[in-house]
């Protein structure tokens, strides 16, 4: 199946294998990964989440699947939360999941009793079905990547999550969809699609500075095909399509 998150404490990786369901990995030795076994679930699995003892699993029109993971390596069944949308994106936030779905909404769940999680609200943050592409939490924060940019969303009270901002791509003759952003410091790290007039779709990574005005102004741009990225202060770590690695300094940045 199509290899698409990971999550890890350092020693268990579970990993979303779309209609294969999830692997679970052995990697507490980097140089020897051993894959334990493979979970099948209902519905097609497109992230992952966990605490120390729970395991969340979104599985698109599956719902989320609620895993008890005393047992890191044999974790077990403990209940499905069904949505009338379906499940893109997972994200923990003290005892509440954030749930992002296709048809362009932010859920929350109240899991402090993950046998039965209760929905706290609902924040529909487009009028039209839009594809939540990521979720990054930085503080009481939710950045929200989905259509042509991100929105940024209050979550400190779960039961009344509210917009308080939104970032536009800049726009260029080029068709551009954000896929995954990043916040760090007075800084977006991004990621984009781009297509040249109906050429096929390919990511870029795009920096861009904070200014008073709360307007993103591009300061860098790699024309690379990344697939997905970490950032910390000092340097943004790029996985390419072709698998290389590319690490950037922000040093350089200006």
């Amino acid at each position: 199946g199509r290899i698409g998150r990971i999550w890890t404490d350092g020693i268990t990786a579970y990993v979303s294998a779309g209609q294969q369901g999830f692997h679970i990995l052995n990697v507490s030795n980097p140089s020897h990964v051993i894959e334990e076994k493979t979970i099948t679930v209902p519905g097609v699995v497109s992230d992952i989440q966990a605490t120390d003892n729970y395991l969340f699993i979104a599985a698109w029109d599956g719902g989320i699947h609620i895993f008890d993971r005393q047992d890191p390596i044999e974790p077990s069944y403990i209940t499905t939360i069904p949505l009338q949308g379906r499940a893109s994106r997972l994200r923990l936030f003290n005892e509440t999941l954030l749930v992002g779905t296709t048809e362009g909404a932010i859920l929350s769940f109240d899991i402090s009793q993950p046998a039965n999680p209760l929905l706290y609200g609902k924040l529909k943050i487009s009028e039209e079905p839009d594809y939540l592409n990521s979720i990054s939490l930085i503080d009481n924060y939710a950045y929200v990547s989905a259509g042509s940019g991100w929105k940024v969303i209050d979550i400190s009270n779960p039961e009344q999550m509210k917009v308080v901002n939104w970032y536009s791509l800049v726009q260029s003759p080029s068709t551009q969809a954000s896929y995954r952003v990043l916040p760090l410091k007075d800084m977006l790290i991004a990621s984009v699609s781009v297509s040249n007039f109906g050429s096929e779709f390919k990511r870029s990574l795009q920096i861009m500075q904070m200014h008073s005005n709360n307007v993103p102004v591009i300061i860098g741009s790699q024309d690379i095909n990344v697939i997905d990225f970490y950032a910390d202060e000092n340097f943004v770590y790029a996985v390419t399509k072709t698998g290389d690695l590319i690490i950037y300094s922000l040093e350089m940045k200006e």
